[in-house]
This record gives structure tokens, C-alpha cells and sequence, in this order.
């Protein structure tokens, strides 16, 4: 085999285990962290979600468009979906400790957060 049909081989073989490793859409959705669109036909209705990808409690702030913002917990490892009628333009993380409470040896969030 020549050097030319060696290489023209190897990329061709290289190009198809990429196109068999790519990820669906679920799958981008899922690995991306932060506050991102998605597909709500794959997402229980949610057209956007904030992942949280690290092992530590966060506070988001979540902002709507007639100008309302509020602070929520995610836990580790977490998505928060957002729904086309809450009208969520941006969900990003702020450096405030969110509240926590340990209910029979679990960690949660509290349902009420520092104020924005």
C-alpha cells in the first residue's frame, strides 16, 4: 500500500469513528454545563436548562424578561429546566453560598435562597 492510500485510508477510517461517536442532541444537552436551549420535544416541554457539572451546591441567578430575577439552588451534578411560559432569558452562577439544610443524613437546598 503507498504512502498516499495509506493516509487516505487512515483519514477516511478517522472521519467514520467520529460520525459513530457524536453525540445525539440529548447527549450535547446533557454534557453541556451552564444555562443552554434545548430541544423541548426532548425535554419534557423545558426549551432551556441550567447543568450544574461539578460535586458542590451552586446559586444560580435566574433572570425573566419583564425583569424579575431570583436566586436558586442546584445540587451537584443537576439540571434545572425552564419552561417557554416563565418567560427565562439568562441563568448563570453567582458566587453567594446557597442555604442548605441535611434532612436524614442528605444535603438539600432550602426553598428559600439569599435575595438578588
Amino acid at each position: 500500500m503507498s504512502s498516499a492510500t495509506f493516509r487516505r485510508a487512515a483519514t477516511l477510517a478517522s472521519a467514520l469513528a467520529a460520525l459513530a461517536l457524536a453525540p445525539t442532541d440529548d447527549a450535547t444537552a446533557q454534557a453541556s454545563c451552564g444555562f443552554h436551549h434545548v430541544n423541548p420535544d426532548h425535554h419534557e416541554g423545558a426549551v432551556a436548562l441550567y447543568t450544574h457539572c461539578a460535586d458542590s451546591f451552586i446559586l444560580i441567578r435566574v433572570d425573566h424578561s419583564n425583569g424579575y430575577s431570583y436566586h436558586r439552588c442546584v445540587v451537584p451534578w443537576g439540571s434545572v429546566p425552564f419552561f417557554r411560559n416563565e418567560g427565562v432569558t439568562n441563568a448563570y452562577y453567582v458566587p453567594i453560598t446557597p442555604d442548605t439544610m441535611v434532612v436524614n443524613g442528605q444535603r438539600l437546598c432550602r426553598s428559600q435562597q439569599p435575595p438578588v
